[in-house]
């Protein structure tokens, strides 16, 4: 995990990250990663910045920006036991979502809702 949160810390626009194995679903387990910095960043930047560098194993299925990591009350961060509580939060997707546009696909989107 620590080589993981480096090699995201390097990256343009993020001050903190940190990464942690979630089991949403019992036996699907996932890289999650977690930063604080710019909201301009997307998935396929964190993509790209980490396929030159990381095998794929190594690479979070997701990337969700906070606006803090939550802190103990003499100011620590908590990182990792804190951020399971965030569980609930839409990490962002391997690929950005993309509104309905045309009359077609906002009547399929409204058949899967």
């Amino acid at each position: 995990m620590g080589e993981i949160e480096s090699t995201l810390a390097r990256i343009e626009g993020i001050r903190q990250a940190v990464v942690v194995r979630r089991e949403d679903r019992p036996g699907d387990k996932r890289l999650v990663a977690y930063y604080t910095g710019s909201e301009e960043l997307t998935t396929d930047a964190f993509l790209q910045a980490l396929k030159t560098t990381l095998p794929a194993y190594m690479i979070p299925s997701f990337f969700l920006r906070v606006e803090q990591f939550p802190q103990t009350p003499n100011g620590q961060a908590r990182y990792r036991t804190a951020l399971l509580l965030l569980a609930r939060i839409r990490p962002q997707l391997a690929q950005d979502y993309i509104a309905p546009r045309t009359a077609w696909t906002k009547q399929l989107a409204e058949l899967c809702v």
